[in-house]
């Protein structure tokens, strides 16, 4: 009875449709030989295979460093280096919340870790800094923003007497480009050379005299009699005579105002030409020496 039943179902089932083998192209030790070739993987793909591996450890790795509890990013925030990001990854993302949070915040973080499986510590990332490179596809800024921010640098520079060579200075250069390439700046900005600030220091040294005449008149009305100082850039070939006006004004505070600055690269420092040279500064805003110095 089992037996007819068992004939019975195997009746009712549609034909099943049986596919002709082909008759083979190759012998059956060509097609062995064509098995064991698809079966043994070759040098390309097995390195494709270990490499594919390694960026999945190295990502999953990498991932792992920048997570803290509750699946918050450890790195510093974008913004504010003196915080962490913290930043979670969107509702239901998971990994991949933090993938593309990393890609869009952390961009120099994320294509470190795709490449050495590793966060940056301090050290690469100061050794990154000096290291930067100006992108020249970037656009540069305009002429006019260009000269503003060389004159702010010799604004820098004379306020405090700075070297001029220091625009020139490898790590300053390194530092500024690291600032724009973190801040994604549109445009690109180079320090001026020497002989560039030179000339802007000189505009401001002209610009000086007019304010020096009006802050030392407000002083002498006031009762003070300021005193005049010089500060002496002596550099290869940039040799700048800075002359200063100080005093005390009403308010018991110290100002100090450019009155005059000469180019003496060409001439020796002596007391002589320091006496020269602030005299003809004092001369040239509408004072005389005996004016403020007094007769001996």
């Amino acid at each position: 009875m089992r037996n007819s039943f068992a004939v019975l179902l195997l009746e009712d089932q549609p034909p099943c449709k049986t596919k002709t083998p082909s008759p083979p192209l190759l012998s059956s030790w060509g097609q062995e030989q064509r098995q064991l070739m698809l079966e043994t993987p070759g040098p390309r793909k097995s390195q494709q295979r270990r490499s594919e591996t390694r960026s999945r450890d190295h990502l999953g790795f990498g991932l792992h460093l920048t997570l803290q509890l509750r699946n918050a990013c450890c790195l510093m925030h974008p913004q504010d280096s003196t915080r962490k990001c913290g930043a979670g990854p969107g509702q239901g993302t998971g990994t991949s919340g933090h993938r593309a949070h990393l890609a869009k915040e952390h961009c120099s973080e994320w294509n470190y870790i795709l490449t050495m499986g590793k966060v940056k510590t301090s050290v690469q990332m100061i050794a990154d800094a000096l290291t930067a490179k100006v992108d020249m596809s970037t656009p540069p800024i305009g002429a006019k923003e260009k000269e503003e921010l060389h004159r702010l640098t010799a604004l820098w520079i004379s306020k405090c007497g700075r070297p001029q060579a220091v625009v020139e200075d490898t790590e300053l250069r390194s530092l500024l480009a690291r600032i724009l390439e973190l801040c994604k700046a549109r445009l690109r900005y180079e320090l001026p050379c020497r002989q560039t600030i030179g000339k802007h220091l000189m505009l401001l040294g002209h610009e000086g005299k007019a304010l020096g005449r009006d802050f030392i008149v407000r002083l002498i009305k006031s009762g003070v009699r300021p005193t005049i100082t010089g500060d002496l850039w002596s550099e290869s070939g940039m040799g700048l005579f800075g002359i200063y006006a100080h005093g005390i004004t009403e308010t018991w505070v110290v100002e100090k105002a450019l009155i005059g600055l000469v180019a003496c690269s060409a001439e020796r420092h002596t007391a002589v030409n320091i006496k020269k040279w602030t005299e003809e500064a004092l001369v040239s805003i509408g004072f005389r020496s005996e004016d403020l110095l007094g007769s001996s």
